[in-house]
């Protein structure tokens, strides 16, 4: 499995947020209908607000209620740049805190790809390495469009922390 680790400092991510319900299996018809609600204008205005790495569009969930509750349990989804700017006048701004970073290559069908890759941070990294979850949010970087059943390439970025153990 490609990662590689990033320390971050304190950032925002504007854009637009929403609150969406969990959904572990298939394309997720609420993210569905946020990204046909952007146009490639707004698309290309939020990705001019990122200051910082990730650069460009990010997909990011943070805020989860009950997240293993398919169906059921609930999340803040953000589609926003990454930026030290605190303010806009036309989006929402999000905090993220300082932290470390596990950044993911993750490529194949999507969403299939991107569900795999899950499965197999959960089962192997999580398990092998010296890492353990920090946070509960996460940010998704679509390098390649995000169409099901296309080709697809991204990143995937999960807060860290060592594992105190080791």
């Amino acid at each position: 499995m490609e990662y590689k680790i990033i320390k971050k400092d304190t950032f925002n991510l504007i854009g637009l947020k929403k609150q969406v319900t969990v959904n572990h299996s298939g394309v997720n018809e609420e993210i569905k209908a946020m990204n046909e609600h952007l146009t490639t204008e707004i698309r290309s205005e939020i990705a001019s607000l990122s200051t910082i790495e990730p650069k460009g569009l990010v997909n990011a969930s943070m805020n989860f209620i009950d997240r293993h509750l398919d169906g059921v349990g609930k999340f803040d989804r953000i589609i926003g740049a990454a930026t030290t700017a605190s303010i806009s006048d036309k989006y929402e701004v999000s905090n993220v805190p300082a932290l470390t970073w596990a950044v993911f290559t993750c490529s194949g069908i999507f969403p299939k790809a991107l569900h795999s890759a899950y499965q197999e941070i959960n089962s192997d990294f999580f398990v092998n390495s010296e890492y353990t979850k920090d946070l509960d949010m996460e940010m998704v970087i679509h390098i390649m469009p995000a169409i099901p059943g296309k080709e697809y390439k991204g990143e995937i970025w999960l807060p860290v922390k060592l594992k105190e153990d080791k």
